[in-house]
C-alpha cells in the first residue's frame, strides 16, 4: 500500500514535467496496478 502512495507522489510531482498526456497514461497503469 505505502508503496503505491508514493508511486502517485512521485506521479504528482512530475506532472509538469511529463505533460498531460504521459500522466493520463501514468493514471492508466495505476488503475491495473
Amino acid at each position: 500500500m505505502s508503496s503505491v502512495v508514493s508511486v502517485r507522489i512521485y506521479l504528482v510531482r512530475s506532472i509538469p514535467r511529463t505533460g498531460p498526456i504521459n500522466w493520463s497514461f501514468r493514471l492508466l497503469v495505476l488503475e491495473l496496478i
